[in-house]
């Protein structure tokens, strides 16, 4: 995953993940029936679409080719500036693209081999809000997610490296519910890092909290200053909502914000995209999350435990909301079961195979 400065987590500098590869023609897709599950307790809370496209997304032209036809190149491993494309706004676009994927025999590639077009018929990047969404895939292969344009050529990310036996442990804090310190001492028990998505309000309240998190190794991440929907915001606004937030924690805090942004509620356009990437950041997605953020209605540890399990595939991107007491109990047993499977947990920021 690829940011523009190449800084990361406040603690040590290293290479970040290259982004990957390409866009195509528009590919056939079919329309899944969704879950929106939604956190009543956040300003703008985040939403989790497991099994198919969001309603704001409509299926697909049925045939390849019905698209505007803008391919990227799949063997190229430099970055390009899109030609004649350009950001709403006029701002220039980078589609980053890779080489072909190494994957081990038994790892079946999530991505198709055609994407829509991020362009508009207008030669602009898309606006049109969009949900993330991912399909869980019963057989421990890396889930399929959105095809409605390759996330990757924009420097977006749902997956880490799908060819090793590594999962990344990242954790939403909206605002805190008392169990955040449990996680960390958690994670400092296990030896396991992770990354922190935090939101001004949660480390304007939380200092004590977000000092911890950088001291002990993990990324702290951008979740936006006041997580509202991106694509709603114009161009200066979205930039406000990432910057305001990291200046405020470079300046209190004396360490570098993760070059990495979730976007609220999960909420993204190919406009926002570019924007994050222009301003140094990889958009994150995930490839597992759960309904896990009704603090009234908590699954309980054995039912944490049980789903991410169930689900454990290479790549993947743990979404674990840190309000969930039941993520909090459960977490000791995952970490150690998922070593006992074979994984080990990675960092956003290692490099990549």
């Amino acid at each position: 995953m690829r940011t523009r400065n190449n800084r990361n987590d406040g603690v040590k500098k290293k290479q970040l993940f290259p982004a990957a590869v390409v866009l195509s023609v528009v590919a056939a897709l079919s329309v899944f029936a969704f879950d929106a599950l939604l956190d009543p307790r956040e300003e703008a809370p985040d939403r989790t679409i497991e099994t198919g496209p969001p309603v704001t997304t409509p299926a697909l032209p049925s045939e390849p080719g019905d698209g505007d036809g803008y391919n990227g190149d799949a063997d190229s491993d430099s970055d390009h500036r899109a030609d004649g494309h350009s950001g709403n706004g006029g701002f220039p676009v980078t589609i980053h693209s890779a080489g072909q994927l190494n994957l081990p025999a038994d790892i079946v590639s999530p991505y198709p081999p055609d994407f829509g077009s991020p362009f508009d018929a207008n030669g602009n990047l898309s606006n049109e809000r969009l949900g993330w969404y991912f399909n869980r895939d019963a057989n421990h292969q890396p889930p399929t997610a959105q095809r409605r344009f390759d996330i990757r050529t924009l420097n977006g990310h749902y997956l880490g490296d799908i060819s090793q036996k590594v999962v990344y442990l990242t954790f939403d804090e909206g605002y805190e519910y008392g169990f955040t310190e449990q996680i960390l001492d958690t994670l400092a028990e296990k030896n396991a890092r992770a990354a922190f998505f935090v939101t001004l309000p949660y480390v304007k309240s939380q200092p004590e909290l977000t000092r911890r998190m950088i001291e002990e190794g993990h990324i702290v991440a951008n979740h936006s200053a006041n997580h509202k929907s991106s694509p709603d915001l114009t161009d200066d606004a979205f930039e406000f909502e990432i910057k305001e937030l990291e200046r405020y924690f470079e300046e209190n805090f004396h360490a570098e914000m993760g070059r990495f942004f979730r976007p609220p509620m999960g909420e993204y356009s190919a406009r926002t995209l570019a924007l994050a990437d222009n301003l140094g950041y990889a958009t994150i997605f995930w490839s597992f999350a759960y309904q896990d953020w009704l603090v009234d209605d908590q699954p309980g540890a054995d039912v944490a435990y049980q789903t991410v399990m169930n689900n454990l595939h290479n790549g993947m991107i743990i979404l674990l909301h840190a309000v969930s007491e039941s993520n909090a109990q459960a977490l000791p047993a995952i970490i150690d079961s998922v070593r006992e499977q074979g994984y080990r947990f990675g960092i956003l920021s290692e490099p990549q195979r």
